[in-house]
């Protein structure tokens, strides 16, 4: 019997722009399927990160401190970071956590899609 990843990655890249496309859960589970592709992409020496989570339907306080550490990573090695169509549970974890203005999802910047 075979299981369904909860969590994926898709990369792409373009320009100076290394794109990450997060599907499912965000937790423990997703730990070294995301480090693995957030070092890959940054070692092509990207000038920005962009993370799209519009597919991300849920992300706990690990999947939270691997947004930090790849933000952290990013900003480390010179690329911007951004995170993009923001869902409403993960948009509500940054909020309430105090990491909305470091993740940049402040209410000038995000749209939160349903």
């Amino acid at each position: 019997m075979t299981t369904t990843p909860l969590f994926g990655v898709r990369a792409t890249h373009d320009d100076h722009t290394a794109h990450l496309a997060l599907d499912g859960e965000m937790d423990m589970e997703a730990v070294a399927v995301f480090h693995s592709q957030v070092c890959l992409c940054l070692s092509s020496r990207p000038e920005a990160l962009v993370l799209d989570l519009g597919r991300l339907s849920f992300c706990d306080c690990a999947g939270l401190n691997l947004l930090l550490w790849a933000r952290e990573r990013a900003l480390e090695s010179g690329a911007s970071f951004t995170l993009r169509h923001v869902r409403t549970q993960p948009g509500r974890l940054f909020a309430v956590s105090g990491t909305a203005h470091l993740l940049g999802t402040g209410q000038s910047t995000v749209t939160l899609a349903s």
